[in-house]
């Protein structure tokens, strides 16, 4: 479920928003490669199929296009936990929208 951060008091800025997921647990740091879904971390790359998407907060700019993002909040199969950052835009990491697609699935 994709949520607009705005509508959440404590959840307005992106910055708020990853402090307030570390404080429930989120605090690893997923970012999307050729390869997968890596934890920066643990150093690990994760196929698609071995995270899953737990929620998505989405932030616009209001004034700056490039301001648009997307905070996904995901889980592995192994027990890590943290988000993963990605633009909001039609550029989005094909990393990013196969785990998307495979999201919608579940």
């Amino acid at each position: 479920m994709t949520k607009n951060a705005t509508e959440i008091p404590y959840m307005n800025t992106l910055r708020a928003c990853r402090t307030r997921m570390s404080q429930e647990g989120y605090d690893d740091d997923f970012r999307a490669t050729t390869a997968g879904i890596r934890s920066m971390q643990a150093n690990t790359v994760y196929t698609v199929e071995e995270v899953r998407v737990i929620t998505s907060y989405r932030f616009e700019g209001l004034s700056n296009p490039s301001d648009h993002a997307v905070m996904y909040v995901i889980e592995t199969n192994d027990g890590r936990k943290g988000t993963l950052i990605d633009l909001y835009s039609t550029h989005t990491h094909p990393s990013v929208a196969r785990l998307l697609a495979k999201a919608g699935a579940q």
